[in-house]
């Protein structure tokens, strides 16, 4: 089964970041991450998204994720 999930207020891509990582997924963004290494540009990444309250303080964790799954 395939889903496509159309983000515009970016607030769905944290919260279903272990489900992106755990099965084959792609992303696409319209204005491209910019970034020298994966690491800036996960950084790019998460800097789009909305993060809820109860998760602020796990940014480490996130950038790890989206890490993984840009490469």
């Amino acid at each position: 089964m395939k889903f496509v999930i159309f983000d515009v207020s970016s607030e769905y891509g944290i919260n279903i970041l272990d489900l992106l990582i755990s099965i084959p997924s792609r992303i696409m963004v319209t204005d491209e991450l910019r970034g020298k290494d994966i690491a800036e540009r996960a950084k790019e990444f998460l800097s789009r998204h909305v993060i809820p309250d109860k998760l602020e303080d796990m940014d480490d964790t996130f950038l790890t994720s989206i890490k993984e799954m840009i490469r």
